[in-house]
C-alpha cells in the first residue's frame, strides 16, 4: 500500500476538511446559547441633547436631564450619541422612557441609550446627589418631584429640533438601585413611615448585616423623619403616621426596576399599589440590596396583574453595570418588555416567557402570567 497520497487527492481532502470546519463554526456558536435578536441595535441612530432644570419651589434645586432620541441611522450609534444630531422622525411620535440614576452616581445603564435605537426617546434624570452627600435622604421627596417636573416640561425642554418626537402619553420608567426604587414610587408605591419605624425597631444595627437598610440607613431616615415629613408636606397634605400619598404620574404605563434598594421605605403594602406592568431585575448575590429587603421582596408584593422577575444567578449589584453578558440580557428583555407594553409589539411576548428566558444562561424567570 502506498503511504503517500497524490497531490491532487491531498488537495481535495484538505479542501473538504476546511469546508467542514467552516460549516461547523456557526453551529458551535449557535450552541453557546439561544439567540437574543433584540440585543442587537435597532434601525435608529442616537442623538443627544442636554438641558438643565431649576426648580424655584425647592430652593433652586438644579439638575441635568440627558435626552436621547432617534437620529439618522449610520451617522451616530448608541455607543457614542452625537450632540444635537439630526433627528429621525419617520416613526414619531416615540414612546418616552424616563431613567432614574443610582444614588451618588451619574451612571446610566447602556440599555437606556440602546432603547433609542429601537424607537424611543429616553430622558435620564441626573438627580443632584453628589457622592457622600449627607442629605441624600431628601431624595424620597426630591426624586419623584424631579421626574414630575421633567414630564411636565419635556415638550419645552426638547427644543424645536425634536419637537413632535415624544409621545408623552406613552411613558415607561426605568431605574437602577435607588433609581429602581424611584421608578416604583413614580408608579404609585407610597412611603410607609409606620412600617419603616417598626422594621428598624425589629432590625437593630448589626442584627441583620445582610440587608441594605439596617443600622446607619435607619438612623439617617428616622432621626430626620420629622424634618422630612415637613418638607414632604409642602407638596401635599399628610396625615400623621399614615402612609404618604405617592408622588406618582398616571401617564406611566410600564416599570423596569433594576436591583431596587430600600424596600422598608414602602413596606409590604407599598408594592401592592403598583398596578402597571412591572419587570423587576434581581441579582441573586446582590451585596448591596440584599434579598431580605430588595428586589425579590418587592416582586412578591406587587399589585400589577402583569409582573415579571428576572433573576441574574450568581450576579452581584454592580454586575449589571460591568458584565457584557448581563448588558446583552438587559437589552433583550428591556426591548421586549417596553416593546410589548408601549409599542404594541405582540410578537415580543415570546421573549417574556419562562421557556425563552430560562433557555438563556445563568438566569431564572418568574411571571404572574404563567
Amino acid at each position: 500500500m502506498n503511504a503517500h497520497l497524490p497531490g491532487s487527492n491531498l488537495s481535495r481532502i484538505l479542501i473538504v476538511a476546511l469546508a467542514l470546519t467552516l460549516a461547523l463554526v456557526p453551529l458551535a456558536s449557535a450552541q453557546e446559547g439561544p439567540a437574543m435578536p433584540l440585543a442587537e441595535p435597532g434601525p435608529y441612530g442616537v442623538g443627544e441633547k442636554r438641558v438643565t432644570l431649576v426648580d424655584p419651589d425647592r430652593e433652586g434645586r438644579e439638575w441635568v436631564v440627558m435626552i436621547w432620541y432617534p437620529a439618522q441611522a449610520g451617522a451616530v450609534s448608541y455607543v457614542m450619541p452625537k450632540r444635537d444630531a439630526e433627528p429621525d422622525a419617520t416613526g414619531a411620535p416615540y414612546p418616552l422612557i424616563i431613567y432614574s440614576i443610582p444614588l451618588w452616581s451619574t451612571a446610566t445603564l447602556s440599555v437606556a441609550e440602546y432603547l433609542v435605537t429601537h424607537g424611543y426617546v429616553v430622558a435620564s434624570i441626573q438627580h443632584p446627589e453628589p457622592v457622600g452627600d449627607p442629605n441624600f435622604w431628601t431624595g424620597v421627596v426630591d426624586r419623584p418631584l424631579d421626574i414630575l417636573l421633567v414630564l411636565d416640561q419635556l415638550p419645552a425642554l426638547s427644543g424645536a429640533e425634536i419637537a413632535g418626537m415624544v409621545d408623552a402619553e406613552s411613558v415607561g420608567i426605568a431605574g437602577y438601585s435607588y433609581g429602581g426604587m424611584t421608578s416604583l414610587w413614580m408608579a404609585g408605591a407610597p412611603i410607609d413611615p409606620e412600617y419603616l419605624a417598626s422594621w428598624c425597631a425589629a432590625n437593630e444595627p448589626g442584627a441583620t448585616p445582610n440587608t441594605s437598610f439596617s443600622g446607619s440607613s435607619c438612623e439617617v431616615f428616622l432621626t430626620r423623619w420629622t424634618e422630612l415629613s415637613v418638607y414632604r408636606g409642602r407638596f401635599g397634605a399628610l396625615a400623621e403616621g399614615n402612609v404618604w400619598p405617592p408622588l406618582k404620574d398616571e401617564r406611566i404605563d410600564a416599570v423596569f426596576s433594576i436591583a431596587p434598594c430600600f424596600s422598608p421605605l414602602i413596606g409590604e403594602e407599598g408594592p401592592a399599589a403598583v398596578n402597571v406592568p412591572t419587570l423587576v431585575v434581581y441579582p441573586e448575590k446582590d451585596e448591596i440590596c440584599k434579598p431580605s429587603d430588595g428586589a425579590r421582596v418587592i416582586y412578591e408584593h406587587l399589585g400589577s396583574a402583569d409582573r415579571y422577575l428576572l433573576t441574574l444567578l450568581d450576579a452581584g449589584h454592580a454586575s449589571v453595570m460591568e458584565l457584557s453578558s448581563d448588558k446583552s440580557l438587559l437589552r433583550q428583555v428591556g426591548v421586549a418588555f417596553f416593546g410589548y407594553y408601549l409599542q404594541g409589539r405582540e410578537e415580543y411576548a415570546q421573549y417574556l416567557t419562562e421557556e425563552y428566558v430560562e433557555s438563556l444562561p445563568n438566569v431564572a424567570w418568574e411571571s404572574s402570567l404563567e
